[in-house]
């Protein structure tokens, strides 16, 4: 969502510059429609790192509480 914000953004701002207008003016003409979808998937793109990064963390320590025995050693017999 983020990316096709900027895309549809970056669309609408580069047709407003080809008709002759400044860029921060093309920026600043798009006002909330410029604002809102870009801080949306911001938002979800940030939602979603955050909990990409609490199951690492969590994998990582509940992994240690896990109870499994190890492995016999494998004794070097040489034949």
């Amino acid at each position: 969502m983020f990316y096709v914000a900027l895309v549809g953004n970056g669309i609408a701002i580069g047709l407003k510059v080809a008709d002759g207008m400044e860029y921060q003016a093309a920026k600043a003409s798009m006002g909330n429609w410029y604002r809102a979808p870009v801080g949306m998937g911001a938002g979800v793109m940030g939602i979603g790192y955050w909990c990409f990064a609490a199951t690492v963390f969590l994998t990582v320590f509940q992994g240690r509480l896990v109870r499994v025995p190890k492995p016999a050693a494998i004794s070097g017999s040489s034949s």
